[in-house]
């Protein structure tokens, strides 16, 4: 798709939902706020900066805990590194 066809992929949507757990900036948020969409997208990370509850629906977290399950450091020992592009001591979080 290109970067042109975007206005009208957005044009037949009723509203936008990205509920994440961590976005630098959220580009297709505001991309989707510009377009005149209500948006909705977790209450954490980049999107901040520009989305507030008087101009989207924000959705609350109710903190954060570790991402991967027990089972990672087990297939990492066993050489699946190639699953993951971050540094194994990078803390990873989600919203819950």
């Amino acid at each position: 798709m290109s970067a042109a066809d975007y206005p009208k992929l957005y044009r037949t949507a009723d509203a936008f939902v990205l509920p994440t757990h961590a976005e630098s900036w959220g580009r297709q948020l505001a991309e989707a706020m510009f377009m005149g969409l209500p948006t909705i997208a977790t209450a954490w990370s980049g999107q901040l900066e520009f989305m507030r509850d008087d101009n989207s629906f924000l959705v609350p977290h109710r903190g954060l805990e570790p991402a991967f399950p027990k089972e990672i450091p087990a297939l990492l020992d066993a050489g699946m590194y190639s699953l993951f592009s971050l540094p194994l001591d990078f803390p990873h979080f989600v919203c819950q």
